[in-house]
């Protein structure tokens, strides 16, 4: 199998863990993303968290929070799922059912952001649609189970 440095997407745009979410939010839309590297600076593309359009939402608007005032590095979600661009894809995919998330950072052995696995590429670069599906499948199972969420046949 592949190493994840064959199927990642090179040089990810990242955003500045000091940008505010309006700056982010702008960028995001601006070019269809749903998910940003947060890094110490562009430079030295550390990563310190991911923000997503979710966080946007979920942390901005529930706290009624200030976009144009807000940090990014106060609406991030620390400590994502990661992984090595020498690892096997096999390891990109584990991480990615396991925590259940459809994009993937990846580092370079400096341990800077050089590369990121999401779903398109799976889709894109994977030939075995069956190993496709699979982990899809799991990276979309639901996660929380109240009973206000039962579907009623």
């Amino acid at each position: 199998m592949a190493s994840c440095r064959d199927l990642m997407t090179r040089d990810p745009l990242t955003c500045d863990v000091r940008s505010s979410a309006l700056d982010a939010a702008r960028l995001m839309r601006s070019l269809d993303l749903g998910w940003l590297p947060v890094v110490d600076n562009g430079e030295n593309r550390t990563l310190l968290g991911v923000l997503t359009d979710r966080d946007l939402v979920v942390n901005m608007v529930a706290d009624n929070l200030d976009p144009g005032h807000t940090a990014v590095e106060d609406l991030m979600t620390m400590n994502p799922a990661t992984c090595f661009w020498r690892d096997d894809v096999q390891a990109a995919l584990d991480v990615m059912a396991r925590c259940q998330v459809r994009r993937v950072p990846v580092f370079d052995d400096e341990g800077r952001v050089v590369g990121v696995i999401a779903q398109a590429d799976l889709a894109l670069r994977l030939r075995d649609s069956r190993l496709v599906a699979g982990v899809l499948e799991r990276i979309s199972r639901p996660t929380i189970t109240h009973p206000s969420m039962a579907v009623r046949w």
